[in-house]
């Protein structure tokens, strides 16, 4: 294993889950790491399968076709629908399309036939997470033909990196759905028309609005 190589793709997934990265700047190296032609995390509502949000990083030439996928092609993709009921293996664990999908469905299916071969991807790894009860992300590595399957090693640093994204990506969608309280409490407090100012438990003012602003100017002498 390239401890030193997983270690940076690690920092890179929690850089992006806390804000201080793009999940693009994260999932770029992890593609180059494994030879994939793209890695990409899809959040989806767990009570209908609608995606929410897809962030990918890799090839710069597959923007069109992660476009076309939410477009089209993801309601013909099998391999989500396996991952995301579970049938084919548990929640959490890890996803190999050929192990599962034989040389006779990937010849008859038009997700293979048509769809990834536009984009130069062939198989897949990858794996559930639940990083809320009403939701469900699938990260997977896209790969290409030539490059083939990932072997045990490769296995063993991708299990790895997993179990650090299931606890990154709980960590992002905890501190996405507090940033969506804290707007909406912004907001609602520049509709009132008597002085309101936002504190914390600490006694910290985060922010006032226009009327509470006229307070302080005259409670300073300015006004």
């Amino acid at each position: 294993m390239r401890e030193s190589d997983v270690d940076a793709l690690v920092r890179g997934v929690w850089a992006a889950a806390t804000g201080e990265a793009s999940w693009v700047a994260a999932l770029d190296p992890v593609a180059a790491h494994f030879g994939a032609r793209m890695a990409v995390v899809q959040r989806f509502d767990l009570a209908n399968q609608r995606v929410l949000a897809i962030e990918s990083g890799g090839a710069p030439d597959l923007e069109d076709g992660v476009l076309q996928y939410l477009r089209r092609f993801h309601l013909q993709d099998r391999r989500k629908t396996s991952l995301l009921e579970g049938r084919l293996v548990p929640h959490g664990g890890w996803y190999h399309d050929h192990e599962h999908l034989d040389e006779q469905f990937v010849a008859s299916d038009p997700f293979y036939q048509h769809f990834l071969p536009a984009y130069g991807c062939r198989f897949v790894s990858g794996r559930t997470h639940a990083p809320a009860p009403d939701q469900a992300c699938l990260f997977a590595l896209e790969l290409p033909p030539d490059r083939g399957p990932l072997n045990a090693d490769e296995r063993a640093e991708l299990d790895r990196l997993g179990s650090h994204l299931d606890d990154a990506l709980r960590t992002y969608e905890r501190l996405r759905r507090a940033r969506a309280q804290v707007l909406a409490g912004h907001q609602l407090l520049h509709t009132f028309a008597q002085p309101m100012w936002l504190v914390d438990t600490d006694r910290v003012v985060h922010d006032a609005n226009a009327a509470a602003g006229v307070v302080i100017f005259q409670n300073t002498g300015f006004l």
